[in-house]
């Protein structure tokens, strides 16, 4: 599991600024990418097909992010947010999409980052 440049701040920003009902969600998604790294098979309405993506669900709390067409077995976290609307953002859809361009450019795979 890797993160593209700034994800952990931007999620520490992110923690920051939202309720706590909603940081609670935080360690919901914590637990469903642990259990995704091990391999199990997570339910839909946890882990989401998201057009060119993927999306950790827990309440409002998204983190999105996509498997590599390039790098074998990888799955990069691109960005995460509160989700306040029903619709996939255009915006959310770029950002994965830039992301999965940016990590499947690199000729070999970066350190793992947890």
């Amino acid at each position: 599991m890797w993160r593209t440049q700034g994800f952990k701040s931007e999620t520490s920003e992110l923690w920051r600024g939202c309720s706590v009902t909603d940081r609670s969600h935080f360690a919901n998604i914590d637990q469903l990418i642990d259990r995704f790294a091990r391999g199990e098979q997570l339910s839909q309405s946890s882990f989401r097909k998201e057009r060119v993506g993927y999306a950790f669900r827990s309440g409002t709390l998204r983190f999105y992010g996509v498997f590599s067409s390039h790098h074998c077995a990888a799955f990069v976290l691109s960005h995460a947010i509160i989700k306040r609307h029903e619709k996939l953002l255009g915006s959310d859809v770029q950002r994965m999409e830039e992301c999965l361009a940016a990590f499947d450019s690199l000729l070999a795979l970066p350190a793992i980052s947890t």
